[in-house]
């Protein structure tokens, strides 16, 4: 007899496939879900141990926390931002009266030859964070302890007995305090391309300005702590395992230059100088032609006028009240400015005023020869033509203008100028760049 087709077959098969089908789904969650356990499982553990070191989250799934020290150590990773507890300067945070509390470090390995290359093109610091993708390879520690373990290993004689790349300490060869807007940009771009093999620029980097800015109003915060604190800042980014770099320099943002006491009673033998500009120019420069503008650099405080900004609205026998925008920029420029002839006028001041109308030659004329006492090792014809085609360019070489032809724009700053800023410029900030005048070699 012949077997008919009852579709039973067909059933069958269907049947079958899906069995199989719901047989590899259970096969892949029971593959799947426990391994999801094991990583969650893994990773708090990990959590765990990062915490221990003062480590963040987000630095779970980097190296060792022990691979991240060597890095430091060995002169790979450096101090990109420190984030400061609350009471760690306090008086009364510690029964000792140097060593400071909790502080962290952020590190990160940064691609020197950048700026080795061309200063312009990673003119301040977070441009060179950001082009060595610190974004993804920054972690965090506690900079005490790492200090410790830093100052221990380059005394070590495993860090002796490396031969020539060891990590050494690089001198301090000055710093630069500015008004802003005023060439100072340039002027670290030139301490770089002075030599760039032996030469490392901070351009405003954000550790020693937060160490700089931590006592500032506070009548607790111990200036000890916060001396041995920028000690240790300086002393970490001053590392480094490059055999040819022998010097370091830091540009400070010009609100730092409220701060140039302080610097001066930690390091009273680097020199420092203060770049400065015709009033005129600086505020044509933050305030562009528009006097109404909210939005200028000099109007950030604003609504929390700084103790100095305070002070010399009320010498000019005004009330901060009833200052204009273009009154308040020009206060608070002149303020910076009256800061750093005070510190000009120490007992001992190492500081040196220098004119924007004297940059670039001032630098290889007297900055760098005579006050901050660098000998040029290669020909100076050499130096100063790399110099002078650095100064040719535009400073910050970014936003379409890298390695683009720079030019002259006094003129142009002056003419823009409204009536309103003639006044205020006259009135607040022309004493002091008079009294700068005094302090600058350019007279």
């Amino acid at each position: 007899m012949v077997k008919g087709n009852d579709g039973k077959s067909l059933r069958r098969r269907t049947q079958f496939h899906i069995g199989l089908g719901i047989g590899l789904v259970i096969l892949c969650l029971v593959f799947f879900l426990p391994a999801k356990a094991r990583v969650k499982t893994k990773r708090f553990k990990h959590d765990i141990r990062m915490s221990s070191f003062g480590l963040s989250p987000r630095d779970k799934f980097r190296n060792s926390v022990e691979d991240e020290i060597r890095s430091i150590l060995e002169g790979e990773s450096f101090l990109i931002e420190l984030s400061i507890s609350f009471n760690a300067l306090s008086n009364g945070s510690s029964h000792d009266k140097t060593n400071y509390g909790t502080v962290y470090g952020t590190f990160c390995p940064i691609n020197w030859d950048l700026q080795k290359k061309n200063p312009s093109l990673v003119p301040m610091y977070r441009e060179l964070i950001d082009q060595s993708n610190c974004n993804v390879n920054q972690f965090n520690l506690d900079f005490g302890d790492v200090v410790q373990k830093a100052r221990k290993y380059d005394k070590s004689a495993v860090n002796k007995d490396s031969g020539a790349s060891r990590v050494k300490s690089l001198e301090l060869g000055g710093v630069a305090f500015h008004e802003s807007r005023c060439g100072s940009t340039l002027v670290a771009n030139l301490l770089s391309a002075s030599n760039p093999e032996a030469h490392r620029v901070y351009s405003e980097s954000h550790p020693p300005i937060t160490v700089l800015k931590a006592c500032s109003g506070s009548p607790d915060c111990s200036g000890e702590k916060q001396a041995r604190l920028l000690q240790d800042v300086i002393y970490m980014m001053s590392r480094s395992a490059n055999e040819s770099e022998s010097h370091v320099f830091f540009k400070i943002q010009s609100i730092g230059s409220y701060t140039i006491p302080v610097f001066a009673d930690v390091f009273p033998h680097t020199p420092w100088i203060f770049v400065y500009r015709d009033p005129l120019e600086v505020l044509s420069s933050h305030l562009k032609k528009n006097d109404d503008t909210k939005m200028a650099a000099c109007l950030r405080g604003l609504r929390h006028p700084a103790r100095q900004v305070r002070e010399l609205v009320k010498t000019h026998g005004k009330e901060l009240s009833s200052l204009t925008n273009v009154q308040f920029c020009a206060a608070h420029l002149a303020s910076l400015c009256e800061a750093a002839v005070l510190g000009l006028e120490l007992p001992s001041s190492k500081g040196l005023a220098v004119n924007y109308a004297s940059l670039p030659s001032a630098m290889w004329e007297s900055v760098l020869p005579e006050h901050f006492g660098i000998t040029m090792l290669e020909d100076s014809t050499t130096v100063v033509e790399r110099m002078q085609a650095l100064s040719q360019v535009y400073s910050k070489g970014f936003r379409g203008k890298q390695n683009k032809e720079w030019a002259q724009d006094s003129d142009e700053k002056q003419e823009r100028a409204s009536s309103s800023m003639r006044v205020a410029a006259d009135e607040f900030m022309q004493p002091y760049f008079k009294r700068l005048e005094v302090h600058s070699r350019s007279q």
